[in-house]
């Protein structure tokens, strides 16, 4: 395994860790310090599919183990919620009176 592919193991599961730490904090926040997180979430989340797509060119590379936990992703609903919310946020803003994502018109 050359250090590309270290390197960019290291992004995914760093990246993974962040995620879920910054999901961790939506439920202990005010909501005043919602929109922060949710743009880190949404940043975080980016940074992590840019890593997985450029891992991907590299498959046939990786370790047996390594390759067979990528094949097998545990299916986490809170942190892909958390995605789904992150991305509506930066998409549709957020409300200046109950500080929420903006609904979609």
């Amino acid at each position: 395994m050359d250090h590309n592919v270290k390197s960019l193991l290291y992004v995914v599961e760093a990246g993974t860790v962040q995620l879920k730490q910054l999901v961790a904090r939506l439920d202990h926040e005010p909501d005043s310090k919602l929109e922060p997180i949710l743009r880190s979430i949404a940043k975080e989340a980016d940074t992590l599919s840019a890593g997985l797509t450029r891992l991907s060119a590299h498959a046939e590379t990786l370790p047996e183990s390594v390759a067979e936990e990528q094949d097998q992703p545990a299916y986490d609903p809170e942190l892909f919620e958390a995605i789904n919310l992150a991305a509506f946020a930066c998409q549709r803003g957020f409300c200046d009176q109950c500080g929420g994502v903006k609904p979609a018109h």
